[in-house]
């Protein structure tokens, strides 16, 4: 059994997707990876000692300074590491940032907000300046004015940021939408929104990048997001790696994978008017639809007669309650699908079906599509290089 490194250093949701995605790869490869925090670790005594026959290195943290030639003649594929920053002779798979971002924009902007504004990364890097500069680019283009939020403070400073964010948030015009450069820092607006009274996401909405569930969804309310496809980048590292190793000659391969998407949350679910029995409905059924959720669920939840509530909500939304439960079902049944690791009658049962005939039914009446067809389409990472 051959045995492949796969370095990182931190252990936050995307970065875990990522790694899922190489290690499915690897399974049908029957490598043996070995996960090396390199930060503690010396790479030609490790390189020594386990012989690998390439190795994966994830940089979307921006920790390592070192490219191919730390790896000598072993094969080596970069996850996100800034190829200005590589050998013209080195491998990597590397996000579109202007693909996420305009996934971010697109939800913030259909808000009609009167500015918008960006809350960079404490500290520099080249995502964050990419970022920055499709933001700013869209903007422009749809003649939204808009203001940028820049801080010396780190990101782990739970008491200063959030008032200096606070203080800054007043001063722009509103409603304002806000893209942060990634959701920790989206999760100190939201912070900073309390301590200024500012209501989300009336007076300001918030999108985050990067769809990490831990911060998004410990968020009061829980905060939208837009990422790149983790997992695919860590699988189809796997399969890059397996074309170095496979062919005879030198020559890297390089890849930038766009295929974001938007995770849809309360920091920007603005209802058309202000409705606090629908709010608690709207997150009810975005948390409990694909759990078998029914309408009459969330009826209860609104104290009053199925009529009422359903003029109230159908009001604040433009739906029906039964019409979001089923679009919210979809939602996850699009992403589980496309995503390529599950079985049809497994993706049933996550969004609530009792069976996979009554699913692809479902499926097909929404999309037009069989969800094997949608499969096909859609998912990328199952395909052969």
């Amino acid at each position: 059994m051959d045995t492949v490194f796969y370095f990182k250093n931190i252990d936050n949701q995307p970065a875990r997707r990522k790694l899922s995605g190489f290690l499915e790869f690897a399974q049908k490869m029957n490598w043996n990876v070995q996960t090396i925090s390199p930060n503690t670790q010396n790479i030609d005594e490790l390189l020594d000692f386990w012989k690998p026959v390439g190795c994966v290195v994830n940089s979307a943290s921006g920790w390592n300074n070192f490219d191919g030639s730390a790896f000598g003649p072993v094969p080596v594929v970069f996850i996100d590491r800034p190829p200005r920053k590589l050998r013209t002779a080195d491998s990597y798979v590397y996000h579109d940032s202007a693909s996420t971002v305009q996934a971010a924009m697109r939800e913030l902007l259909s808000l009609a907000p009167r500015t918008c504004a960006y809350v960079r990364w404490p500290v520099k890097m080249d995502w964050d300046e990419e970022r920055l500069a499709e933001f700013k680019r869209i903007a422009r283009l749809n003649r939204c004015s808009f203001d940028v939020f820049s801080t010396a403070l780190p990101v782990t400073d739970d008491r200063r940021l959030p008032d200096e964010l606070s203080a800054w948030l007043l001063s722009l015009p509103r409603p304002v939408a806000i893209l942060a450069a990634a959701d920790p820092m989206g999760a100190h607006v939201i912070h900073a929104c309390r301590i200024a009274e500012l209501t989300i996401p009336d007076e300001v909405t918030v999108c985050g990048i990067d769809d990490d569930a831990d911060v998004c969804e410990t968020t009061t309310p829980t905060m939208t997001s837009a990422a790149p496809d983790h997992r695919y980048a860590g699988y189809h590292a796997g399969e890059m790696l397996l074309a170095l190793l496979q062919s005879k000659s030198a020559r890297p391969l390089r890849e930038t994978y766009s295929n974001a998407y938007l995770r849809r949350r309360g920091s920007t679910m603005r209802l058309l008017r202000t409705d606090q029995k629908c709010a608690v409905a709207c997150e009810m059924i975005r948390r409990k639809a694909c759990e078998g959720l029914s309408a009459e669920s969330v009826v209860r939840a609104f104290g009053c007669s199925r009529r009422n509530a359903e003029y109230r909500f159908r009001a604040a939304t433009g739906k029906s309650i039964h019409e979001a439960i089923l679009e919210m079902r979809l939602e996850k049944a699009k992403h589980l699908v496309a995503e390529g690791k599950m079985d049809f009658a497994a993706i049933a049962n996550a969004c609530g079906y009792k069976s996979a005939t009554v699913f692809s039914g479902f499926f097909k009446t929404e999309t037009g599509l069989s969800p094997r067809t949608w499969r096909k389409e859609h998912c990328k990472s199952i395909r052969t290089m």
